[in-house]
């Protein structure tokens, strides 16, 4: 048992079926830049995830174009 799980996004790529295994409360990404292709391999496999909360960490809040913006905020809100 635990509260908290720290790891590479290479571990998450590596081990995704363990992850996804989980309900997460929080999900936190750090180097969101990451993510802001949702067709990137380390995109789809966090959007799998079943999170109550997301936060992304990122030095570069404003993308280089909107299609990255929307990527992040597509990952924060899924929903909407």
């Amino acid at each position: 048992e635990w509260d908290v799980c720290v790891t590479s996004y290479e571990m998450v790529i590596k081990e995704k079926s363990v992850f996804k295994k989980f309900n997460w409360r929080y999900l936190v990404i750090d180097e969101a830049h990451r993510i802001k292709n949702e067709k990137s391999k380390l995109s789809e496999i966090v959007r799998e995830f079943k999170t109550t909360n997301r936060l992304l960490l990122t030095g570069t809040p404003l993308q280089n174009n909107l299609h990255e913006l929307w990527a992040l905020l597509n990952f924060l809100l899924p929903d909407v």
